[in-house]
C-alpha cells in the first residue's frame, strides 16, 4: 500500500526509463569506438554492420551490471520508505506495531518456504 500511495510505481517507471536511456546511450556512443578499436580484428566493418549488435548487446550487459548498484540503492530507497509508511500507519491503530509487522513479515516468510536463517 506504501508504494501506492507516495507514487514509488510511476517514480520507478520513470527511474527506470532514465537508467535504460543512459545505458543506451552510453552504448551508443561506446560501441563506435570500440569498432574502431577492434572491429578489423573481429571481422565488423560497420556499424550498421549485424555484426556489431553483439557488441552493442556486450556493451550494455557491462553497463547495465555497473549501474546495479543504482538501481538497487533506489530500490532499497524506496522500500524503506514504504516500510516506514507501513509502520506508520498502523501506529496507534495496533497496540504493538513493530511486533505485528515482525509477526506479518515471519508469516510471509514461511508462506514462501523462505530459509530463516540463511547459511550464506
Amino acid at each position: 500500500m506504501g508504494h501506492y500511495v507516495l507514487g514509488h510505481v510511476w517514480k520507478g517507471l520513470i527511474f527506470s526509463l532514465v537508467v535504460m536511456l543512459a545505458l543506451l546511450y552510453l552504448g551508443y556512443r561506446t560501441v563506435g569506438w570500440v569498432l574502431a578499436r577492434w572491429g578489423q580484428r573481429w571481422g565488423i566493418n560497420a556499424l550498421d554492420d549485424w555484426a556489431s549488435l553483439p557488441v552493442l548487446l556486450l556493451l550494455l550487459s557491462v553497463f547495465s551490471f555497473l549501474s546495479d548498484p543504482i538501481t538497487n540503492a533506489y530500490s532499497r530507497f524506496t522500500e524503506h520508505q514504504a516500510d516506514v509508511y507501513g509502520v506508520e500507519v498502523t501506529h496507534g491503530i495496533l497496540p504493538d506495531a513493530a511486533q505485528a509487522a515482525a509477526d506479518s513479515f515471519q508469516v510471509e516468510g514461511e508462506s514462501s518456504l523462505s530459509d530463516p536463517i540463511p547459511t550464506g
